[in-house]
């Protein structure tokens, strides 16, 4: 059982749990009748070499009884459980889950399809304790709030990066979108030309000195012919 749902059934009184985990529908009635007839019979039949009624592992099928209807009133018979069974909030859960095992799921089915609990009915004792735990199983799921799964607040599903289809938040990205390449090459090309600027300036100081050297030169062997 969900955290939730144990949270709900426990805050409930033990007279509310009491009045929660009635089998009132008659067609469920009937079979649950039926069945307990015939296995009370087969066991006659075989005096007593028929499997036995423990009361100590048969706890829901042993404490159950007949609640009838005040007099003068329409209100079908019920299949209830004493209040001293109701007084600990967890002892028809765990009675539950010892019949059906750990792993049984606690999930509420529609209530036109309980009937496929008693049907077809069972045939042995410990049968007859599965298909009660079953219907208390279902008693108690229907009388808890349906647990919700997590919204996402307006908030979140307003964000520029939420998938209102997903219900999630998408990371920020940065797309490439040439224009960080057009400012590189920009840059780039800037950088090219204050490097030809340079070789130029550096190209026209190397002339002038080339030339400054070749006039002195001249200079010189002029002199020398006088």
């Amino acid at each position: 059982m969900e955290s939730q749902h144990l949270s709900a059934w426990t805050a409930l009184s033990a007279e509310k749990r009491r009045h929660v985990v009635a089998v009132r529908e008659q067609v469920l009635l009937d079979a649950l009748q039926s069945s307990m007839k015939s296995l009370l019979q087969e066991e006659i039949q075989k005096q007593g070499q028929g499997e036995a009624f423990d009361k100590s592992t048969l706890v829901l099928t042993s404490g159950m009884e007949f609640d009838a209807p005040p007099a003068g009133t329409q209100a079908p018979l019920a299949m209830v459980w004493p209040m001293r069974l109701h007084e600990d909030p967890l002892f028809l859960v765990n009675c539950v889950t010892e019949t059906l095992g750990s792993a049984y799921p606690w999930k509420a089915l529609p209530i036109r399809r309980w009937a496929d609990i008693v049907v077809p009915p069972p045939t042995t004792w410990p049968g007859f304790e599965r298909s009660l735990a079953r219907l208390v199983q279902q008693l108690i799921m229907q009388a808890l709030p349906a647990i919700e799964p997590p919204r996402m607040s307006w908030a979140a599903m307003s964000s520029p990066n939420c998938d209102p289809m997903m219900g999630i938040n998408i990371p920020e990205m940065t797309l490439d979108t040439g224009a960080n390449n057009d400012d590189e090459n920009d840059n780039d090309n800037d950088n090219d030309d204050n490097e030809d600027n340079d070789n130029q300036g550096k190209d026209e100081g190397t002339a002038k000195v080339a030339s400054t050297a070749r006039a002195a030169k001249r200079l010189r062997q002029r002199e020398r012919r006088k």
